[in-house]
């Protein structure tokens, strides 16, 4: 599923469906030039202990990491608790298909949280698409 707005996304990202290797199975969702902004709202306040949302890159296709993951919670939707943000380690160069999650630590009660994925927003230098815009793909956002 590529998508290029939050809103068509946010329904999606708790799913128990992990997305493998390839992108264009469905499991995956795409973001093309934007942000991953996903605000998943559990019902209820819970306890978490953590928080994780899983990314795809494949830089042949023109899919990169986002440059970080900002992450936040909230038990009412309007006041937010920022929990930082998780830099990106790999190269957007690196060759082939990666997964990888980004995670914080919450140790909280929450209803609402919040992960946004960061647009690397065009394709880096030195790249066949040099200039062009990129891709960001999410799959999930998980919690224990």
């Amino acid at each position: 599923m590529a998508v290029n707005t939050r809103q068509e996304a946010t329904r999606h990202w708790w799913t128990g469906l992990l997305g493998g290797r390839d992108f264009r199975t469905g499991e995956w969702q795409g973001f093309e030039g934007v942000d991953a902004d996903a605000t998943l709202n559990l019902g209820e306040s819970v306890y978490v202990e953590e928080v994780s949302f899983r990314f795809l890159q494949d830089e042949n296709a023109w899919i990169f990491f986002p440059l970080r993951v900002e992450f936040s919670v909230s038990n009412d939707g309007k006041t937010w608790r920022n929990l930082g943000a998780v830099e990106s380690k790999i190269s957007p160069y690196e060759p082939g298909v990666l997964i990888q999650s980004y995670a914080r630590s919450v140790k909280g009660q929450v209803r609402y949280i919040r992960a946004v994925g960061v647009k690397r927003g065009v394709c880096p230098p030195g790249h066949k698409g040099e200039g062009g815009k990129s891709w960001i793909f999410a799959d999930e956002i998980q919690l224990k």
